[in-house]
């Protein structure tokens, strides 16, 4: 450390310069590490997500698009009935735009 200092007074620099110089490498080095501790953690958290096949989740996907009926498409289901989310109350239009 003694020679450290040597050779920056042989540079020009103070000892408060060669403090600040160290001091700030050790926030760089802290910084650093916090990224890399935080990464990890994001690492760890995603090899704990329940993995799924594709081919499992294609064909649940499948299944479920089978089974589940899209009342916007009436070409497929048929007629909306009275359970349709989408009918308005009563079979009144509840206005919209009227465009002249």
């Amino acid at each position: 450390m003694k020679r450290e200092f040597i050779n920056l007074a042989r540079m020009g620099k103070s000892i408060t310069e060669w403090i600040i110089n160290i001091m700030s490498s050790k926030k760089n080095v802290d910084y650093k590490l916090q990224r890399i501790l935080d990464h990890n953690q994001r690492l760890r958290e995603q090899l704990d997500l329940p993995r799924v096949r594709v081919s499992q989740a294609s064909s649940m996907l499948i299944k479920y698009v089978q089974t589940t009926k899209d009342y916007l498409v009436p070409s497929v289901w048929g007629p909306a009935g009275p359970a349709d989310p989408f009918v308005t109350k009563g079979g009144i239009s509840c206005g919209g735009c009227l465009i002249s």
